[in-house]
């Protein structure tokens, strides 16, 4: 999303994939990376001005499992909510997307972007 917001693109489709949000990622940063937070903390204390992405006019479309142990769904529903041409797609127990998970492929993202529906 600040690749976005730097370099203004517009009226583009915004694919997010269990994306972290501030609050969660200082938490989370601290305590799975440990010393090596510090190389992270540029990326985590990174916010999104949500005023100028919603004048670019992007369209937003957020992907999140039900059951994500990090990723708390209603808090990334919540923050993400700030943009107006949002939409989010919950997956039913996929856990987090990551190879831990067993989550390497997510057809139903594929298929969304090969549809017509998001472009």
């Amino acid at each position: 999303m600040n690749f976005v917001e730097e370099n203004e693109i517009k009226n583009s489709t915004i694919i997010l994939v269990g994306p972290s949000y501030p609050w969660l990622a200082e938490e989370l940063g601290r305590e799975v990376f440990g010393e090596s937070y510090d190389y992270l903390e540029r990326y985590y204390d990174t916010k999104i001005d949500f005023e100028k992405m919603n004048n670019l006019g992007n369209r937003v479309v957020v992907f999140l499992s039900d059951d994500d142990p990090f990723i708390n769904l209603e808090n990334a529903k919540e923050y993400y909510s700030h943009l107006k041409n949002i939409e989010i797609k919950e997956f039913q127990n996929k856990g987090h997307f990551n190879t831990g998970a067993w989550v390497t492929e997510l057809k139903e993202i594929l298929d969304y972007i090969e549809s017509e529906k998001a472009f």
